[in-house]
């Protein structure tokens, strides 16, 4: 089980997850990488039960973006840098 990247503010207890992909992604696949994410970050000790939970995705190339962020996710790729 690893989790790409992990950003935390221990002050605000808030935490966010992030997966890394350097290929294209489809609105099906980031939604399954993401679901993963979620399940990897309950192994997470750090403040469980106490924190602010944050779930993300950079890749080359992500379908769906916007549907992604309405949800509440984090997400970029190449076009956004």
């Amino acid at each position: 089980m690893y989790i790409d990247l992990l950003v935390v503010n221990d002050e605000s207890r808030k935490v966010l997850f992030m997966e890394c992909k350097w290929k294209k992604l489809t609105l099906k696949q980031s939604l399954k990488i993401l679901r993963e994410l979620e399940i990897k970050a309950e192994q997470v000790n750090w403040n469980k039960g106490k924190r602010r939970e944050f779930f993300g995705l950079a890749a080359k190339k992500i379908a769906g973006k916007d549907t992604l962020r309405e949800k509440g996710f984090v997400v970029f790729d190449l076009d956004d840098v």
